[in-house]
């Protein structure tokens, strides 16, 4: 992911009932949507990125408008631009996570596990929390 020429970052509040979150965007996409900073600070560092400026750009106000509306109840799709990153077991459980399962509802990491166990690595519970972990 180091191609990426600039990149942009804004800090808000997406709804009143969870913590800020940061949402890291290229000029193209959402690369990053977290509420740790130091999970912020990691993935800009491990993916060679550029220290990012603090400054809304279209993707980000695009990400921030649709969030805030799903946390609202009022979108259960997304449709803005993004980039799924991790190793190749990290983009199962993720789309898995985005394809799967139905807005409202939830499933344990033992379920989630369940679903993704067609593919050649492990599966088990805890792998899936390690992977899950790594979005924030």
């Amino acid at each position: 992911m180091s191609e990426e020429k600039r990149c942009f970052l804004i800090n808000t509040y997406l709804h009143r009932s969870i913590p800020e979150h940061s949402i890291l965007a290229s000029d193209e996409k959402i690369l990053f949507i977290t509420s740790h900073k130091n999970a912020l600070e990691n993935f800009v560092r491990i993916n060679n990125l550029p220290d990012p400026v603090h400054e809304m750009n279209p993707v980000l106000g695009w990400a921030e408008r649709e969030l805030r509306e799903y946390f609202d109840g009022k979108r259960k799709v997304f449709s803005f631009p993004f980039q799924l990153s991790g190793t190749h077991f990290q983009q199962k459980v993720y789309q898995t996570l985005y394809n799967r399962i139905k807005y409202g509802h939830t499933v344990s990491y033992g379920e989630l596990a369940l679903s993704l166990i067609h593919i050649s690595e492990p599966t088990r519970p805890l792998y899936i929390s390690y992977a899950v972990f790594c979005l924030k």
